[in-house]
């Protein structure tokens, strides 16, 4: 919940920090960022307030919870509720280092972020103590440490990113006014997560909540993912729209939705084909349903692999209250849809489904919103964008396919389906994907990579 929330509050106050950027005024890009903090910190309140509210009221009456688990889920809500307000405080530093497309630190603070929850992963193996509470208190610790390397990486190479009072209150309102439309839209994506939670807990129990848990993990996972490979790509499409150039956003758009799908493509198939060896190598026991919650899981990050470049430039606009007004619509409706199907006695699978539906009609409903606003060619973007995709896709899974039917399972399978999926998804994306001027694009980002390691 938590990624999707930073990701969505992270791309409205990137766009007020790259305009101001792009405008070369010291003082602008100050009053920017201090009004920027002044709202992430009301914002950081009112979701520690509304979780402590709701929250706990949810964990008391609602959740069917062991009796003698109590305890530790009590303080993994308190964990998490900190850890998210710590995450809010993040946001306008983010901001920052992606206007100012300093992509290094802000892949070395993640991989860094990354590898001490890996360790701690490890580490609650072996300590003392209950393992579910160590658990979510060395998380709040990590995001606390992100905390400080954040503001301390900033304070250091962006002048403007030291707190000062020049705080102006027209500013605060339109910035929340613009943060509140871009939230509504995310937040009934986000809301729906614990909702659908809860109806599972209350139709089938725990076990299917475990399932549904590492279907979402991998589904984060993968949307963390997304986002950080888009990132580059974000302020050059709000650049281009700032100083009129509609042509190149057009073409960075349909390029980076193209290219976000492939490379997800490239690890979404191998583990949907191998899901069953996978996780049961990850998890040993594999709870019932992960397999195909996983697989359909898959399925939307590759839809929602086309919906941040809309989001995007639909930021860049500022007209975003129709677009975010029915993009909440059409996500909140996975919620009594899922709760009816589960009362027809629908098996868990379905709310995934349900999910799969409602993401593909929003990301329509994106596209008729935003081509107006930004004189898109519907025709060039389907083609290009949709159809091209799902024929490569299609074409790629062949031979996959074929050997994930006819051989028996096991680990050398896995690693030679995963191969082959790979090499299959290379060479189809290279001979039909992609155009000429995409391809070139490719190789020149490709190219000073490999001669690094050639020459290593």
């Amino acid at each position: 919940m938590f990624v999707f929330l930073r990701s969505a509050m992270g791309n409205a106050t990137n766009r007020y920090i790259t305009v101001a950027i792009s405008k070369g005024d010291e003082h602008e890009k100050k009053k920017i960022f201090s009004t920027c903090l002044i709202v992430h910190t009301i914002i950081a309140a009112l979701i520690i307030v509304l979780c402590e509210v709701v929250g706990l009221w949810l964990f008391q009456t609602k959740m069917e919870i062991p009796a003698d688990r109590m305890t530790a889920c009590f303080w993994v809500l308190q964990f998490s509720i900190a850890t998210c307000a710590l995450g809010v405080f993040c946001v306008p530093y983010d901001a920052v280092i992606i206007a100012h497309e300093k992509m290094s630190a802000f892949a070395f603070i993640n991989s860094l972020s990354s590898t001490l929850n890996l360790a701690i992963a490890f580490a609650i193996m072996y300590l003392p103590s209950d393992k579910l509470i160590l658990y979510a208190g060395l998380l709040f610790t990590v995001q606390l440490l992100n905390r400080f390397i954040y503001s301390g990486y900033c304070q250091k190479h962006f002048p403007e990113s030291k707190f000062a009072r020049l705080v102006d209150i027209k500013q605060i309102k339109e910035m929340f006014v613009f943060a509140f439309w871009n939230l509504f839209g995310n937040l009934a994506s986000i809301a729906c997560t614990p909702i659908l939670n809860i109806f599972l807990n209350m139709f089938f129990g725990p076990v299917v909540n475990a399932a549904r848990g590492i279907a979402v993990q991998i589904q984060s996972i993968v949307n963390n993912f997304i986002s950080n490979f888009q990132m580059a790509v974000i302020p050059q499409i709000t650049k281009s729209y700032g100083v009129g150039d509609l042509q190149r956003m057009q073409n960075l758009i349909i390029t980076s939705s193209k290219l976000t799908y492939y490379i997800f493509l490239l690890m979404a198939l191998p583990i949907a084909l191998e899901a069953k060896t996978i996780l049961s190598l990850w998890l040993g026991d594999v709870p019932n349903h992960t397999i195909a919650f996983t697989r359909i899981s898959l399925m939307i990050m590759l839809i929602t692999a086309w919906i941040q470049p809309l989001q995007t430039a639909n930021l860049a606009t500022g007209r975003i209250k129709t677009f975010q007004t029915w993009r909440g619509i059409i996500m909140i409706l996975m919620v009594p849809i899922s709760y009816i199907a589960l009362k027809m006695k629908c098996t868990p699978e379905i709310v995934f489904i349900v999910q799969f539906a409602v993401t593909s009609a929003t990301h329509a409903a994106m596209l008729v919103i935003i081509r107006p606003l930004i004189s898109l060619s519907l025709r060039t973007y389907t083609i290009e964008v949709i159809l091209k995709p799902i024929f490569t896709t299609l074409v790629a899974s062949i031979i996959p396919l074929a050997l994930h039917h006819y051989l028996c399972p096991s680990l050398l399978t896995m690693l030679c389906i995963c191969i082959v999926s790979i090499l299959c998804v290379l060479i189809t994306v290279c001979l039909l994907g992609l155009t000429d001027l995409e391809k070139q694009l490719l190789l020149s980002k490709v190219r000073p990579i490999l001669d690094k390691i050639r020459n290593r």
